[in-house]
């Protein structure tokens, strides 16, 4: 009886597929990882290196005649610029970044091997792992940098600067003005230093506003207590508008006599009013500091100043991740172009964000909106921009 051939179950049995690549084993590839991490390490490099050379080019032709015409040693010249670098490396690596991002990115496209990784599955964030991984690092190394290294480096080159033109640097003599808010207590020195002051005006205000008596004196010196040399004490009024007596005449008087109050004032703190005209040698730590424990001392305008600086220096680091948000976007839609036409792009982008930083933070300095917002305005609005132009290319 002839019926269906039956199927031959000791035959070969069917070939399973074979094993492919996932987008998750790309994804874990360390090799790619490495690979991709060398490529931008060195691009990132080169691109701090020749923004180095160009910032210190620009210093040169600021400073270099100065010290010069000084007759500083070479030895000092040089020893000024090297100062300088820490802050020029600050600014430089945020540039860097983005251009090392933009530069990377289009190399892998012009060579097709990001259009097969991504036929392979792996998504443009995989991609980009070592570069969020290292604009973290760097993001790090600019806050370490602009907080600790770059500010004292600043203040050493500016005193040796001052050294060489006949300055000298932090206690020189100052037309200086200074208010204690707490005592209500207003100075003002025609010529101010730590050991004698000459030309000393002291104005006592009351609860009200009115002036309740002012000092003048020739001289005035502080050794745990001010002393005033060749001084006149005028008392006023209830109202502040004219003497209650005549002036008293002394060819010497300190205070917490019979004829003046105890002064809290000594000079360290007058002097630190001074040393606030440079705010961009101030750290984060020292204006957090000084807002703490010397708010009082202080006008609001200066407070303003302080707060914009402070939120300026929290905010920068975020400037490196900012870099590789916009630079992978702006490098995959520029692929079949040229690298130079990336460069140009992603170095204008830079020059507006920190130009639109620079105008936010001028207005918060002149009081015009507040610090915090002013500091977040700018990267937020580029931040956003970076993330919707990065899903646009997922």
């Amino acid at each position: 009886m002839t019926g269906a051939p039956h199927a031959d179950t000791g035959s070969a049995q069917p070939t399973p597929p074979a094993p492919c690549h996932s987008a998750r084993s790309w994804r874990l590839s360390f090799t790619l990882l490495r690979y991709i991490a060398r490529e931008f390490t060195t691009i990132l490099m080169l691109c701090i290196v020749v923004l180095l050379a160009f910032f210190l080019i620009a210093a040169i032709f600021d400073d270099l005649e100065d010290l010069l015409d000084a007759a500083a040693p070479v030895s000092a010249i040089l020893t000024y610029f090297a100062l300088r670098l820490p802050q020029h490396l600050a600014d430089a690596i945020p540039i860097s970044l983005l251009l090392a991002t933009t530069f990377c990115m289009a190399r892998l496209c012009r060579r097709n091997e990001m259009t097969a990784l991504r036929a392979s599955g792996v998504p443009i964030l995989s991609i980009s792992i070592p570069m969020w991984l290292i604009a973290a690092l760097c993001a790090v190394m600019q806050f370490l940098i602009a907080e600790w290294v770059a500010p004292e480096s600043l203040r050493r080159a500016d005193q040796l600067k001052h050294q060489f033109e006949g300055e000298t640097a932090p206690h020189r003599p100052v037309h200086l003005a200074y208010r204690n808010r707490v005592a209500r207590r207003d100075w003002l020195f025609e010529s101010f230093a730590p050991g004698v002051s000459r030309g000393v005006l002291v104005t006592q205000h009351r609860d009200d506003g009115s002036i309740a008596w002012e000092l003048r004196a020739q001289t005035a010196s502080y050794d745990g207590n001010w002393t005033f040399d060749t001084a006149v004490i005028r008392r006023f009024d209830d109202a502040g508008d004219s003497l209650s007596g005549l002036p008293e005449e002394h060819a010497c008087v300190t205070a917490a006599s019979n004829y003046l109050p105890a002064l809290a004032e000594d000079p360290a703190s007058i002097a630190f009013v001074f040393r606030l005209r440079v705010p961009d040698e101030l750290g984060a730590i020292e204006i957090v500091d000084i807002l703490k424990n010397r708010r009082d001392h202080i006008s609001e305008a200066t407070v303003s100043i302080l707060r914009t600086n402070l939120y300026r220096r929290i905010f920068m680091p975020l400037a490196c991740i900012l870099a590789v948000i916009l630079g992978i976007p702006l490098a995959m839609t520029t692929e079949r172009g040229s690298a130079m036409r990336g460069f140009m792009i992603a170095l204008g982008i830079m020059v507006f964000y920190f130009v639109t930083n620079e105008v936010c933070m001028a207005l918060a300095k002149s009081q015009a909106i507040p610090p915090l917002p002013a500091a977040f305005l700018s990267p937020a609005v580029f931040l956003g921009w970076g993330v919707i132009a990065l899903r646009r290319t997922r």
